[in-house]
């Protein structure tokens, strides 16, 4: 009979640890690795306007999906 109540107890503990472990927020991490698919790739290039001579930020289109990743997740 004692043998019972200890291991009712003992269950009780272990279902309460995992209980409280389990209602913890953990930050999620994500590990990449790849080719020129992931890289950084720049949002703007400079073009060269050769007959007023300006420098023209025009937008590059070009993004590696390890780039945009970011935007599908937030901080919850």
């Amino acid at each position: 009979m004692e043998k019972l109540k200890n291991i009712r107890l003992l269950f009780l503990i272990v279902l309460g640890v995992i209980i409280l472990s389990a209602s913890q927020k953990r930050p999620v991490h994500i590990f990449m690795a790849g080719d020129s698919t992931m890289a950084l790739k720049p949002l703007h290039k400079m073009v060269y306007d050769s007959i007023s001579g300006d420098s023209i930020a025009e937008p590059f289109p070009e993004r590696g999906w390890g780039q945009v990743l970011p935007e599908f997740f937030n901080n919850n």
